[in-house]
């Protein structure tokens, strides 16, 4: 199915998600994690791929939240740029 924007950054268990970073031209790569409410990675492996759309670069992340319970969530996404890294995160409530 075709990704649509969220109204919300709170999910269903039963939803997958997807979600674009935007980065600068020269980033390089980029590697996701999930990480409990205290901040602590899980073992949950997130996809990471890289997109161009419209002239724009994204890494992009996607989760099936299946395998989460009910809580609260940080996914984070880590690129290099000009030999640094680079961190964002985005904070989800997953639901039952």
């Amino acid at each position: 199915t075709t990704p649509r924007p969220a109204g919300s950054l709170e999910f269903r268990r039963t939803e997958r998600i997807q979600v674009r970073w935007p980065v600068s031209g020269a980033a390089g790569g980029g590697e996701a994690r999930i990480l409990g409410r205290d901040g602590v990675p899980l073992g949950l492996a997130v996809p990471v791929r890289q997109l161009d759309e419209q002239g724009v670069r994204f890494v992009v992340a996607d989760l099936n939240l299946a395998p989460l319970t009910a809580g609260e969530y940080i996914i984070e996404v880590t690129t290099t740029a000009d030999g640094k890294a680079q961190s964002s995160q985005l904070a989800i409530r997953v639901g039952r």
